[in-house]
């Protein structure tokens, strides 16, 4: 377990999340680099090998905020996440754009995704035999999802909430 404060203070478990979960701060750009007990960590190896798949949120700082995911019933209720411009991939592992740890019933490396392309949100399963409904019938192939869709992952209750003119 590596705990660690992000830019804004916030305190998580960076061997689980690569980003605050609290406000999406990229953990790589700390200000200093004392931990959360003020121990000094510029001589620890913090390396992360590509295979584990931390560097591809690097860039989430750049992308656009385009809607949110909103959870609506047990752990998951009024918990929001964030989905940008491109592909969103849900699941549980810490490395996906829209992390679902706790809940069992969601694929660690990736359940769904939900691609925004030019004004538009499409969802797909990641493999066939991921339970995804959109309002409550199930797909199998990728869709075009509107906003305040209901979706359900695995158990897991999520209404989608597109930004209109935000941009």
């Amino acid at each position: 377990m590596q705990l660690i404060k992000c830019k804004n203070g916030h305190i998580y478990d960076a061997d689980k999340l690569n980003n605050c979960p609290h406000c999406q701060g990229v953990v790589k750009n700390l200000d200093y680099e004392a931990d959360t007990y003020g121990l000094d960590q510029s001589d620890v190896l913090t390396e992360v090998s590509e295979s584990k798949g931390r560097a591809n949120n690097a860039n989430l700082g750049t992308r656009k905020h385009v809607g949110i995911l909103v959870g609506n019933r047990g752990n998951l209720k009024g918990k929001t996440f964030i989905l940008y411009e491109g592909v969103n991939r849900i699941g549980r592992a810490g490395n996906l754009e829209v992390c679902l740890n706790n809940e069992e019933s969601v694929s660690r490396n990736g359940h769904a995704e939900i691609v925004y392309e030019n004004g538009c949100f499409d969802l797909s399963p990641m493999k066939n035999d991921r339970i995804v409904l959109v309002n409550g019938e199930r797909i199998k192939d990728r869709i075009d999802i509107k906003d305040r869709d209901v979706l359900t992952i695995g158990e897991c209750v999520l209404t989608f909430i597109k930004f209109d003119d935000v941009y």
